[in-house]
């Protein structure tokens, strides 16, 4: 049975993605970026790795439903930023997650493809951290992606009223 890393490097062929655009995190580099978001981002113990973080988000955080959450992350990532995309993949023994580094275009077009449970997107700086989880929301940790996270959500509101 296909991982969702090999589904992952299909779709990356498909669209012609390059290692600039997309790319897996190397082995010897994983485990460390990874209970480093952990550690910056969650209250939780790293024996817990397997866990929802978004339950355990440190303030600041805020989280809204999007009509369109792809559309939102273009707004609140620029497209020249490389950031962590970390996926959950429950087929995985172990860590259930795949790391990978890249621009939010190119994870938003793999994303498009996938059936997926949740996924993380990280600033490589440790400044913030999004998340879209199963229930569709788009929750969000870190002073300025909270701040323009409410700025969206507040500019949303205010359409649906007029």
């Amino acid at each position: 049975m296909k991982n969702l890393r090999d589904e992952i490097n299909e779709i990356a062929q498909q669209l012609n993605l390059s290692n600039e655009d997309l790319q897996l995190v190397r082995l010897t580099r994983y485990k460390q970026i990874l209970v480093s978001v952990f550690e910056k981002f969650t209250n939780l113990k790293k024996t817990t790795l397997n866990i929802w973080w978004w339950e355990h988000f440190l303030e600041p955080r805020y989280s809204f439903h999007s009509k369109d959450v792809f559309e939102v992350l273009l707004k609140l990532i620029d497209n020249n930023e490389i950031v962590w995309f970390i996926i959950e993949d429950k087929r995985k023994e172990q860590e259930h997650f795949w790391l990978y580094e890249g621009k939010i275009s190119a994870i938003i077009s793999i994303l498009k493809e996938l059936h997926f449970e949740e996924y993380y997107i990280v600033s490589k700086k440790f400044e913030w951290i999004v998340c879209e989880n199963h229930h569709n929301l788009l929750i969000g940790s870190g002073k300025s992606i909270v701040e323009k996270i409410k700025s969206l959500d507040e500019n949303a509101q205010g359409e649906a009223q007029v």
